[in-house]
Formats: structure tokens, C-alpha cells, sequence
């Protein structure tokens, strides 16, 4: 069985609402606070239009709102969209990160919060590329393939999303960091977050990702921004992400 073969769906749509009120191992979910936090840290102060790539139930809406008033959104699930539409979004549409159904060249700002280790990496960035502008950005958060073994919460979390066959992809940030430029960006600003529940206590470090290379740094969760700087190059790169973390395959606690 593929465990990270889920439908999005109402059901998936309900859950993950319950779970952004209150996790269910006390953690806090980095939410409207920590946009706006990281946003105006990076100067990030206005856009002309903005895609709220996954944007679920509108979650985000006001928050966004305050930095734009054009925004768009795209989500997998019908009835998630159909609960946006209690927000002014300009264009709301139902859709996959790795086949975004906007035209090419036309946003200055993909906003992805809590929504790429849900998307095949490469097909994913390639798409942010194609419909942003030149010297557009993308704000990315994710979770690390290797994060510290004594972790627990995070492994308990990794272990209950694989059994209920939740879409969990962990990002290997050396690999995309060495091929950023393939895929046609410039990494502005790569903070991450040692252990789980860090990302909600605002716990981070901020490092250069040339610095990360050199010296990787075990973390369970991820912020990025990127710049698109050309449009991408025609061709694969290295894998980026895997559904299975390292740490917990290294700990033989789940099934490769």
C-alpha cells in the first residue's frame, strides 16, 4: 500500500482544520502570528498579486489581505474552496500544486504555508517558477528528512500521519539547496527549527544556505524564501524529497 496515496477531500479538509485549532500532542501550529512575524522580517510589505497555493478552508485570507488586494487561491479539495469563497479571494480554483491552473508569468508572491510536504517537490517548484514573475518570490515551509533522533514528538507525529496514510514528504534540504538553481531560484533567507512545536514557539535559526551545505543542521521543520531569478531549466534534478524521513528509517521505525 502507498501510505502517501491519500485523496484530498472533505474529510482530509475537516481534519486538518481540527488540527490547526489544536494539535493533538499539545504543540502549538505556527499559524497567522508566525506569517506576519517572518513576513515582516523579510521586509515582505506588498505585493500587486499573491497565490495562496493550498489554500485550504481561507485560513490565511486576512492575513494575506493585509499585504495584497488581489489574491488568488488554489486547493485540492472542492469543498475547502467552496468554504474560501466566504473570503474575497479575486479567483479561487480547485487544483494541484504541480499542475497550478493560472497562466504563466503573473504573480509576485506564492505564498505555500503548511502545504509543500504535501507536494512532489520538483513538480511543485517548477510550477511556482512558471507563474511567477521574474524577481517574484515564494514562501515555503516544510519539515526535514533529518531531524534529531530523541525528537519523539516528531517521530510520534511522522508515525500516526503514516499510519492513517496522510501525504508526508520530507524535504532533503541539501539537495534542494544545491539545485535551487536548476529550478531557476536564488534562496533569499532559510530559517529552520530544531524539534517539532519550535515552528509555533518561534525557536529558530536563521542560516545561509551556503553555511547549511557546509555544515547541515539536524531540524524537524523549515521556512524559505526564494527568488525566482530565470525561468527553469529543462531537466531533473536530484530527488528532493522522500516520504519516509531518514531519521526514522535510520531508527528502523517504519517501513522503506
Amino acid at each position: 500500500m502507498n501510505k502517501s496515496s491519500l485523496i484530498f477531500n472533505s474529510e482530509y479538509t475537516k481534519y486538518w482544520e481540527k488540527s490547526v485549532e489544536k494539535s493533538m500532542d499539545g504543540t502549538f501550529v505556527p499559524g497567522k502570528h508566525e506569517v506576519r512575524y517572518f513576513m515582516s522580517k523579510f521586509a515582505m510589505t506588498s505585493f500587486e498579486k499573491i497565490l495562496d497555493l493550498g489554500c485550504s478552508f481561507g485560513r490565511m485570507y486576512t492575513l494575506l489581505n493585509s499585504f495584497s488586494e488581489c489574491i488568488y487561491g488554489v486547493d485540492p479539495d472542492l469543498y475547502a474552496i467552496n468554504r474560501a469563497k466566504e473570503y474575497k479571494y479575486e479567483i479561487l480554483k480547485v487544483g494541484h500544486a504541480e499542475s497550478v491552473p493560472f497562466e504563466s508569468n503573473i504573480f509576485d508572491f506564492v505564498f505555500c504555508w503548511a502545504a509543500f510536504d504535501a507536494i512532489p517537490h520538483y513538480l511543485g517548484l517548477s510550477e511556482m517558477n512558471r507563474v511567477l514573475k521574474l524577481n517574484g518570490s515564494a514562501l515555503i515551509t516544510g519539515k526535514s528528512h533529518d531531524y534529531n533522533e530523541n525528537d519523539s514528538l516528531a517521530l510520534i507525529a511522522e508515525k500516526n500521519a503514516y499510519a492513517k496514510g496522510f501525504p508526508n514528504k520530507f524535504t532533503d534540504l541539501v539537495a534542494l539547496i544545491e539545485n535551487a538553481k536548476n529550478l531557476g531560484f536564488n534562496i533569499k533567507h532559510l530559517i529552520v527549527f530544531p524539534k517539532r512545536g519550535d515552528f509555533g514557539e518561534l525557536n529558530y535559526i536563521q542560516i545561509d544556505p551556503i553555511a547549511f551545505l557546509k555544515k547541515p543542521i539536524k531540524c524537524y521543520e523549515y521556512l524559505m524564501i526564494l527568488e525566482k531569478i530565470s525561468p527553469l531549466i529543462n531537466m531533473r534534478v536530484t530527488e528532493l524529497e522522500c516520504s519516509i524521513s531518514k531519521t526514522a528509517l535510520n531508527l528502523g521505525l517504519l517501513e522503506k
